[in-house]
């Protein structure tokens, strides 16, 4: 498990719209999100997560995906440059 926090860039556009919007406008939450290769389709499985996560706001799968092949790039690359 990875705890991966947002830039502060990303963080201050994102709350910058919330603020922009008007009332007929989706509303934005900014917060926690959790993300893994597995779909939660179970009940038991899902409150387990609310359990350990609390904070969290919701769940996406698509996340994890790109984190995994970002950081693989990366280790790939140092290892190429030399770096460990």
């Amino acid at each position: 498990m990875y705890n991966v926090n947002a830039s502060l860039p990303l963080l201050d556009l994102a709350r910058s719209v919330q603020v922009d919007w008007n009332q007929s406008s989706p509303k934005v939450h900014v917060g926690p999100m959790l993300s893994g290769e597995k779909l939660v389709d179970n009940l038991q499985f899902r409150q387990e997560l609310e359990q350990k996560e609390p904070e969290a706001l919701g769940g996406e799968m698509e996340g994890h995906g790109l984190y995994v092949a970002a950081r693989h790039s990366r280790r790939a690359l140092d290892h190429r440059q030399g770096h460990q």
